[in-house]
């Protein structure tokens, strides 16, 4: 989450969120690019297939990507942790299934998404464990697609920011073959790769499934 006008509170609890959800984010000193630039979120659902995916997205907030990802005429199922967050997304017409749950114990079977979205929320999880139970609810091929700040941009006090090269690493454990990183400019009608060495506004991240490592014989 980024900050607009004035420094963000020092916690994420239950009870900033709740008032974000209440008053919209339009009405708050903070955004998220995902909320705010519907050029961010039509590029985000142009990169899923043409055929119906299922998809988990962790840390939907208030729904604006799922809305679209559902209109799009995938099954997509938004997952919180702010109860107030989830009523709103569900307010929105056309939006998906939505669950309050932690990204570390998420309740799906294994196996059931073909990708799973982090749409600017990788800064306040347990890395380690969300990403295992991402790969846990992937199926064989699926994908794990992420969006976060670089390190030179102002974010919440709570939001935890890593290099692209500490996410490969933490994605490499978690049994993924991440690819290269994409460092983006966003304007109100169009995503650009940022040229170098210019200060990126977003760093995107998509990483695939990788076989599942088989335990060496006689163990």
């Amino acid at each position: 989450m980024t900050k607009a006008t004035r420094q963000p509170p020092h916690s994420t609890g239950s009870g900033f969120f709740s008032r974000i959800a209440r008053q919209g984010w339009r009405k708050s000193d903070y955004f998220t690019y995902t909320s705010k630039y519907p050029a961010l979120r039509k590029w985000l659902v142009s990169l899923l297939p043409t055929k119906r995916a299922s998809v988990l997205s962790i840390g939907c907030g208030s729904g604006e990507l799922e809305k679209e990802i559902a209109q799009a005429n995938h099954w997509v199922v938004g997952l919180d942790m702010s109860h107030e967050m989830l009523r709103r997304a569900a307010r929105r017409r056309g939006g998906g299934a939505w669950v309050r749950a932690d990204a570390r114990h998420l309740p799906f079977r294994s196996g059931c998404f073909d990708f799973v979205i982090f749409p600017e929320s990788v800064g306040y999880f347990d890395l380690r464990q969300a990403f295992a139970e991402a790969r846990r609810v992937l199926r064989a091929r699926g994908r794990i697609v992420i969006t976060t700040y670089p390190m030179h941009l102002p974010a919440h006090n709570s939001y935890k920011k890593l290099p692209p090269e500490k996410l490969a690493s933490l994605l490499d454990d978690a049994g993924f073959r991440p690819e290269e990183p994409r460092l983006l400019n966003l304007q109100r009608n169009a995503v650009t790769d940022a040229p170098a060495p210019s200060r990126p506004m977003l760093v995107y991240m998509l990483a695939r499934a990788a076989p599942n490592r088989k335990k060496p014989s006689g163990l």
